[in-house]
């Protein structure tokens, strides 16, 4: 039986988590023993649902500068013996993976879920970032992505030179959740949208980089000309996030959801201006629902849809040009224009494929 220790920075709710959960799920009748770390010190929200999977869940807080926490983890991994470590916090996994190498861990994996820095940007922070990111390259067996994207951005001068290194392993989605048959005209009542109402959609924790303030712009924008437009933005910390921003009465605001694949299906246009992301899920999920689509023109977008598309990829502050291609679906239905991105992502995102992708790599 494998012995796998898979680090997280905590298990609140969030795309790295809920893709570890449900890759847990994915293999918990294979000959695997998972360990899950949160370097946090402290759980979260998702720790209940680790817990009914039946996964030993380990806080242990590792700081991202030289302390005595190292230490503790150095003694961790001794009396443990794990077989494989997989790390999902980035460049800080270097700290994580050096200690596994010197340890003696067989496999030591980190798996980026981001594609650019998030941290606030000064000159220690950068130099730090880029000895840490070096400390990763040498002491990694593996390291992978879920966007070419990510790959090019940190290690722009060894990606073409160390192919046997670098896999990008895209995110996957469980499909059948997408057929359900709710009544959409009762999910419409509950969230007070008219049955007739055209409605514009955007799903996103509440974060700088989803660009929130294009979403309330345009939405503003539209909702002053077209008089049986909606829109709903869904989050974690949008509703606190955008209390004080003006908001039109036609804009319907929910904190994170259960439901997202019965959401998608009662709207009718899916608006996504992130500035940056890893693998645009939301996006994602819009797609296989069969959604027409605004994006923002940024990498990792691009190489999640059809090239046809890009004409419905906008500058991610190009308030004008967005509401210009909405206001296009709102005018006239463009759902059968979409029909080939739809087959495109059910195909390509499929959960079981992407996976068993990642799985290889831990065998």
């Amino acid at each position: 039986m494998r012995k796998i220790l898979f680090v997280v920075v905590s298990l609140e709710l969030g795309g790295t988590e809920n893709y570890l959960l449900r890759f847990l799920e994915f293999i918990k009748d294979k000959n695997i023993e998972p360990v899950v770390l949160c370097k946090r010190g402290v759980t979260g929200s998702l720790e209940k649902k680790y817990s009914e999977l039946g996964i030993r869940l380990v806080k242990m807080k590792l700081n991202n500068l030289p302390s005595i926490s190292w230490m503790k983890f150095y003694c961790f991994l001794q009396e443990e013996r794990f077989d494989v470590i997989s790390d999902f916090t980035g460049n800080f996994a270097g700290i994580t993976l050096f200690i596994s190498k010197w340890i003696g861990v067989e496999k030591r994996i980190v798996f980026y879920r981001k594609s650019t820095n998030l941290f606030k940007e000064d000159k220690f922070r950068l130099y730090y970032n880029s000895l840490l990111c070096k400390l990763l390259f040498y002491s990694s067996t593996k390291i992978l992505s879920n966007s070419d994207e990510a790959l090019n951005f940190f290690y722009p001068e060894k990606i073409n030179t160390e192919n046997n290194k670098f896999i990008v392993i895209r995110n996957g989605l469980e499909l059948a959740k997408f057929n359900n048959t709710r009544n959409t005209e009762q999910l419409r009542k509950s969230l007070n949208i008219p049955s007739e109402a055209f409605l514009i959609g955007h799903i996103g924790r509440y974060h700088p980089h989803k660009n929130h303030e294009a979403v309330v712009n345009v939405a503003n924008n539209i909702l002053n000309k077209h008089h049986n437009v909606y829109f709903l933005i869904i989050g974690r910390g949008v509703k606190e996030g955008l209390s004080n921003v003006k908001l039109h009465d036609r804009i319907i605001l929910s904190d994170e959801r259960s439901d997202i694949p019965d959401i998608l299906r009662i709207m009718d246009a899916f608006y996504f201006p992130s500035i940056a992301e890893g693998q645009p899920n939301a996006l994602i999920e819009a797609m296989v629902s069969g959604l027409p689509f605004v994006a923002s023109d940024i990498g990792t977008v691009k190489e999640s849809i059809p090239e046809r598309y890009y004409k419905y990829l906008v500058p991610v502050d190009d308030i004008h040009k967005a509401e210009i291609c909405l206001t296009e679906f709102i005018q006239k239905n463009s759902k059968s224009l979409f029909f080939e991105a739809q087959q495109f992502a059910l195909s390509k995102y499929n959960s079981e494929d992407r996976f068993l992708d990642f799985y290889n790599e831990l065998k």
